[in-house]
């Protein structure tokens, strides 16, 4: 009944940003990960699915959960992150459609994607802090997460 809950809030929501849900039990993040490549410059189309372009699909990736980490801390390569030295504090694998929930303690926390070549994130707030998410007690935050370094825009 839970994951139907889940799957059902995932989908009917818009997923743009972070956002809290309350839910019975515990807390953490579920969320939704795309894969984007290719061309997503804006221009005027007439046709609705224009050769030459790419559209956004879900992924199954592994993500990794680190405490809330900076990005003076990171060395960067080709859009992706060497590993961090802050601690990581869970692992979780998104199933095939993209989706993933994983339950965390109350904190601040990091998300990267695990790529071939590095760790993936896109997302700092003002104090440039990496992919940042803040985990109350009995909530649950929804994320979504584009992973976009080889679209260009």
């Amino acid at each position: 009944m839970l994951r139907l809950t889940l799957f059902i809030m995932v989908t009917v929501l818009s997923l743009s940003g972070c956002k809290t849900v309350q839910l019975e039990q515990d807390q953490g993040i579920i969320g939704q990960l795309y894969w984007l490549e290719g061309n997503h410059m804006p221009q005027v189309i007439e046709d609705d699915n224009p050769a030459g372009r790419s559209s956004e699909r879900n992924i199954q990736r592994t993500l990794l959960i680190y405490e809330l980490t900076r990005l003076n801390q990171l060395e960067q390569t080709n859009g992706l992150f060497s590993e961090p030295p802050t601690p990581l504090v869970a692992r979780v694998t998104s199933d095939k459609s993209g989706q993933f929930k994983v339950g965390l303690p109350p904190g601040n926390y990091s998300v990267f994607t695990l790529e071939k070549e590095g760790l993936f994130a896109n997302i700092f707030d003002g104090e440039m802090n990496v992919n940042p998410v803040a985990i109350t007690s009995e909530e649950w935050v929804i994320i979504n997460i584009k992973i976009d370094y080889k679209a260009f825009y």
